[in-house]
Order: structure tokens, then C-alpha cells, then sequence
């Protein structure tokens, strides 16, 4: 697979979508932006009050000119996954979404993160849903769009949008499998590092060596910054604990969070599917699908590269056991 960071396709500061009440078709803005993987920002402001006529936008994306997916905000608080095929369209999937603002005039901050076969929305930097949009080769145009469904009923309005930036997500590591196995007694085994990034996402599935307590293991993520030569750990282990530490080269160790993985199996060959999500404000944890934690970078730890890691602990693993590996990547999206 080829490896390369992401690229900017796309930064504009503002612009105007004007509706066209009664035309039967959604109104697009499309700056050029041709991509399979990629993120996009942009803020839209509400064109009027819910009560003086509807409105809804979102984002279009993978669109080859008759088919296409799309999530659309609406007037009332609701999120909607969407699959076109021309001017037919499927809504896959509706959610209400509590923290979007629809009073007229009002701010909303939406962030796409599509990477492979899943979609990542966020409303002001929070991850309001996770979604499986298939076709992870699948280059398509990315583009704004609003009144999808031709509800607006105001003539000479516009929806406002601001701040649109649009990036190519790249792929800065890939592994299919491997080992990590500790190379000196008093250091973890660290896998293969990504290129650094700055955001993105990242998943490995890492396999149990042992049963728990039986061997003593322990492994997850290593964010490293070679520019201040130190790093962050994220580090569960076969009691089911999990910390967030910073490690400077000469040892030095700092604990920022510590907590319980329920949802961690502890079984001999058990899996466990490990995400990293970057917003840009946060840093998301996921263990087998389930929210684990957010793991404050310090702005001097920007850009990092990621690695699987195991036997974090100097007790852990020893003898040349190893903690195998699974479909390691990593994604950014360049700044």
C-alpha cells in the first residue's frame, strides 16, 4: 500500500449556498475536492428560525456523479446518513442530535473524518457518531450542500457556511501482522513506528499472549515526538487497568490518567480492536468499539508517530514471549 501523508485540498475562509426554493434539487457547493479518505471542517450558519420554514446541510461525499453519500443536519435537531443514486434518495440511518443549535442565525461546527470503510461525524469537536460507509477505495468529489430535501420555502435566503477546509487523509503506516517482543530486560517492545502526524486515526488489533495473571502482559499505543525526545503512552493490561503516561527518554515518568477496561479480554489469543481518533481539540481512546478514554498531547508533542507496544511494565513478558498484531494503520490528515 502506499505510504503519504495527507495533503490540503481545500481552505476557504466563508461563502453563501442560496437557496432556491421550489427548484427540486439540492442546492452544492463543490470546491474541487477529489478524495476516497479524507477530513473536512466547516461551519454553517442556520439561514432562519425552525418555526419560519425548515432547513437542513451536511456534507456529500464519494460522489462519482450518480451515486453518493451524504449527513445532513436538519431544522430539527437530527442527524441523517444518506445514499444517493441520482435524484433518488435512501436514508440509511437518523439520530437526534441534542447539542446542534437551530435557532436562526446560530453557529454549528461540523468535522467529517472518512477513513477506509467508517465515518466519523463530530459537532463542535465532539464525536456525535461512528458510521460503516463502505467502498474504502472509492474516490469521490467532496463537496457542501444544503436543502436537500427541498423543505425551504424562503425566496432570496442563503445559507452561510465558514471556514471549509478539506484534506486528503494518507496513510503513514501500515502492517498486516506481526510480533512485539521485548528487545532489552528494562525496555517495552515497541512496533513499527507511523510518519509523524498531527491528527488522524489509527486501529490495530492486538492479541492476548496469555491467560491473565498467568503472564503478566500489557500493551497499546506509543505517540512519539522525537523533537522534545519524549512520549506518550497508552497502556492496558491483563488486570484490566489502563494508564496514559508521559515518558521522557531519561525515564522520567508522569501519570495523566488512569482508569478500568472492562471491555478488555484477558483470555489467551483474546482480541482487542485499539482506535486512536485526533478531532483536533481531542484525542479519542477506543477499546472494541467502546468510548475508553481522552488522552490529553501536549502541543510540544505535536507531530508524533504512533506504534503498537507491549510489555510496557519491567516485569511483563519476559522470557521472549511476544504479544502479536493485527492490521496496523494509521491515517493522517495533514495540517
Amino acid at each position: 500500500m502506499l505510504i503519504e501523508s495527507g495533503r490540503e485540498l481545500v481552505n476557504e475562509e466563508r461563502g453563501v449556498l442560496q437557496l432556491q426554493p421550489g427548484v427540486g434539487r439540492a442546492v452544492q457547493y463543490s470546491p474541487g475536492a477529489i478524495a476516497a479518505n479524507f477530513r473536512i471542517r466547516v461551519s454553517f450558519t442556520n439561514p432562519f428560525h425552525p418555526a419560519f420554514s425548515p432547513w437542513d446541510y451536511g456534507v456529500k461525499f464519494r460522489d462519482d456523479g450518480q451515486t453518493f453519500q451524504m449527513f445532513v443536519f436538519n431544522h430539527e435537531g437530527v442527524l441523517s446518513y444518506i445514499k444517493g443514486d441520482g435524484t433518488d434518495l435512501q436514508t440509511v440511518s437518523e439520530i437526534s442530535v441534542q447539542s446542534l443549535r437551530t435557532s436562526g442565525g446560530a453557529r454549528n461546527d461540523i468535522t467529517l473524518l472518512v477513513v477506509e470503510t467508517r465515518a466519523f461525524v463530530l459537532l463542535d469537536e465532539l464525536l456525535i457518531g461512528i458510521y460503516q460507509v463502505g467502498d474504502p477505495e472509492r474516490s469521490g468529489e467532496v463537496s457542501i450542500v444544503t436543502d436537500v430535501f427541498n423543505q425551504t420555502t424562503v425566496v432570496g435566503a442563503h445559507t452561510e457556511f465558514l471556514d471549509l477546509a478539506i484534506n486528503s487523509a494518507g496513510m503513514v503506516a501500515h502492517s498486516s501482522s506481526g510480533e512485539l517482543v521485548r528487545g532489552q530486560p528494562d525496555e517495552p517492545a515497541v512496533g513499527p513506528l507511523s510518519l509523524p502526524t498531527s491528527a488522524g486515526y489509527s486501529r490495530v488489533v492486538l492479541l492476548s499472549p496469555t491467560y491473565a495473571f498467568s503472564g503478566d502482559y500489557s500493551y497499546g499505543f506509543l505517540f512519539r515526538s522525537d523533537e522534545i525526545r519524549s512520549s506518550n503512552w497508552l497502556v492496558l493490561d491483563d488486570s484490566k487497568n489502563w494508564r496514559h503516561l508521559r515518558r521522557s527518554d531519561s525515564g522520567a515518568e508522569f501519570i495523566f490518567a488512569n482508569g478500568t477496561a472492562e471491555l478488555l479480554d484477558t483470555s489467551a489469543g483474546g482480541e482487542n480492536v485499539l482506535e486512536f481518533l485526533s478531532t483536533g481539540q481531542e484525542n479519542k481512546i477506543y477499546l472494541n468499539g467502546e468510548f475508553l478514554t481522552n488522552i490529553g498531547v501536549l502541543p510540544e508533542d505535536l507531530p508524533f508517530s504512533i506504534a503498537p507496544i507491549a510489555a510496557f511494565n519491567p516485569d511483563h513478558q519476559t522470557g521472549g514471549l511476544a504479544t502479536e498484531y493485527r492490521d496496523f494503520v494509521v491515517w493522517s490528515v495533514a495540517e
